[in-house]
């Protein structure tokens, strides 16, 4: 064996290592049998929507539609206005104000046993018994038969015009028909109530003014009677000036009785007769109109006899006088506001404006098939494609 041997086998072991593999055809993955789609379809798909129809066309019962629109309005304006707000000056609030409070009312405890006590809404609600979706079992407590009136009454509201569209629901046209009358019937009610409410409120002030004024006119004009039936004096102004009158003429009197006196003083003797009769005339003429100050008040002698001096008198009749005056103003007054009030409150009258009477159905409306069975259909589509898609990531990454 040459030396050169050993290399060539080296070179050949060297070149059989180094020669690349030849290529494996890949595993043929096997199809899986699509068994778990198929019950999923059959589950999620097939009993559904077979239980649905069925129910559909052997247990749902005929459902007429009956409805009504309406807003609240005012005299004052021809938009709808506000209720409530009359507890602070008829109300504060939007127009949607009030739209959204008969709303609430409408879908409230308070309107299903008002329209259960116009009409039988047990009866109307019981009349398919084989429909258990939308009847009513008898003997429901409040409570059910407020959820059952949610499935059968549906109210919508336009917050830029407050009107309300009303749709009752029931097994024939006229039980329908009478649902949405009853609806109507107690919504005016509410207005009605809740406006009077709102229009006493208004005027109750007024009225209490009106009230107290009259009170304290009737009180001075019975005090300025009881004054005059004491002083037995209509008008004690008039007796004074009466008297004053009486005094100036007494005095006048005097003045030229004196004057005579002091003319015939320098030609007759002081004791003769006619010079004795002046001065008894101004002697009397001075008594009486001393007499008739003390009367007046005038004098410290008024305080002292036993009859009330005359100014006294005509000061109290004076200050009642101005007291009745006050009293008629003030009453005056309280009477023209009372008046503006009830005229306002007239003004701001709410009312309920019916837009579209309670309607008659000629055709059931309810349940609508083939938007059911198609919204259905899709519905379980769309779950069974989403279980498939999660079923299928999990298998991929085993």
């Amino acid at each position: 064996m040459t030396k050169m041997e050993p290399i060539v086998a080296a070179e050949g072991l060297r070149t059989q290592v180094q020669a690349p593999a030849p290529e494996q055809p890949a595993p043929v993955r096997r199809a899986r049998f699509p068994w778990f789609a198929v019950l999923t379809f059959l589950l999620l798909v097939g009993a559904p929507m077979g239980g649905g129809i069925w129910y559909l066309e052997e247990r749902a019962g005929e459902r007429f539609a009956s409805r009504t629109a309406f807003s609240i309005r005012s005299n004052e304006d021809a938009v709808p206005m506000e209720i409530f707000g009359a507890i602070s000056r008829l109300s504060g609030g939007s127009t949607g104000t009030d739209a959204q409070i008969l709303y609430d009312f409408i879908q409230s405890q308070q309107i299903v046993r008002g329209v259960a006590k116009r009409i039988d809404l047990q009866a109307i609600f019981a009349k398919e018994p084989q429909d258990p979706l939308f009847t009513l079992p008898p003997g429901a407590p409040i409570e059910d038969m407020l959820d059952h009136w949610m499935w059968m009454i549906d109210v919508a509201i336009d917050p830029s015009t407050g009107l309300l569209s009303v749709e009752a629901r029931a097994f024939s046209p006229d039980d329908a028909r009478a649902i949405a009358a009853a609806i109507l019937k107690e919504s005016i009610e509410l207005v009605n109530r809740l406006s009077d409410g709102a229009r006493a409120d208004l005027v109750q002030a007024t009225a209490r003014e009106l009230a107290e004024a009259e009170t304290r006119l009737r009180t001075i004009r019975a005090r300025l009677r009881a004054f005059r039936d004491h002083e037995q004096e209509v008008d004690p102004t008039l007796n004074a000036q009466a008297t004053l009158a009486l005094v100036a003429a007494l005095e006048e009197d005097r003045a030229r009785a004196q004057v005579k006196m002091e003319q015939v003083a320098d030609i007759l003797d002081a004791e003769a007769p006619q010079i004795r009769t002046l001065r008894r005339r101004i002697s009397t003429l001075d008594r009486r109109i001393a007499e008739e100050r003390t009367r007046l008040g005038t004098s410290a002698a008024a305080s002292a006899g036993g009859d009330t001096p005359l100014s006294e008198v005509v000061g109290k009749y004076e200050e009642l006088l101005v007291d009745r005056e006050f009293a008629e103003q003030a009453y005056t007054v309280a009477l023209a506001n009372q008046q503006q009030a009830q005229v306002e409150a007239r003004r701001r009258h709410r009312h309920l404006a019916v837009h579209i009477r309670p309607t008659l159905s000629d055709r059931a409306e309810y349940p609508d098939r083939p938007v059911l069975i198609l919204t259905a259909l899709v519905l379980c589509l769309t779950v069974w494609s989403i279980v498939n898609l999660v079923a299928g990531n999990i298998a991929e990454r085993r």
